[in-house]
C-alpha cells in the first residue's frame, strides 16, 4: 500500500531485486484509495480472515495513525522500515509502541520470499533507501 503510482512503487521494488516475489496486483497504489482505507478494505476480505497481515511503512505517524485505529485495523502487524522518511529518533520512538516492529531492506526482501518467517522481532537498524510503503498478507 503505497501513495505512489503502482508502476513506481513496482519498479522501486524491481531496482531492489524484489518484484519476482510480489505480483504487481498486490500493489495498491495511488487513486486506490488511503492507506488505512485499503487495509480496512483487506483486512475484511475472507481469504485473509483469521490471518494477521504485515503493514510496512516508513513514516513513524502513519503506523501510529493505524493503531489510533483500534480493532478496525486490529489483524495488522507494523513494522517501520529503517529507510525513507524516518530518523533515528522515529526508529527509536517505535521500540516502545508493541504493535510496531523493525525491518530493514534485506530483512523485507528475504521474508517475501520466506513469508512464514514473518515475526513481530524488532530490529532497530539504522539504514538509507528508498522508501517503500507495502502491505500484505503472507
Amino acid at each position: 500500500i503505497t501513495t505512489k503510482q503502482q508502476r513506481f512503487a513496482h519498479a522501486l521494488l524491481k531496482d531492489a531485486g524484489c518484484t519476482k516475489f510480489l505480483d504487481k496486483s498486490k500493489i495498491y497504489g495511488l487513486g486506490m484509495g488511503t492507506k488505512t482505507e485499503v487495509m480496512a478494505d483487506l483486512q475484511r476480505r475472507a481469504e485473509f480472515e483469521g490471518r494477521t497481515l504485515h503493514f510496512i511503512e516508513d513514516r513513524l505517524k502513519t503506523l501510529q495513525a493505524v493503531i489510533g485505529k483500534g480493532p478496525e485495523l486490529g489483524s495488522w502487524q507494523l513494522y517501520l522500515c529503517d529507510w525513507g522518511y524516518n530518523s533515528p529518533s522515529d526508529r527509536n520512538q517505535a521500540l516502545v509502541e508493541d504493535r510496531i516492529a523493525g525491518v530493514d531492506l534485506a530483512e523485507f526482501c528475504d521474508l517475501l520470499q520466506r513469508p512464514k518467517k514473518w515475526t513481530a522481532q524488532v530490529m532497530p537498524k539504522v539504514g538509507k533507501g528508498e522508501g517503500v510503503t507495502i502491505g500484505f498478507g503472507p
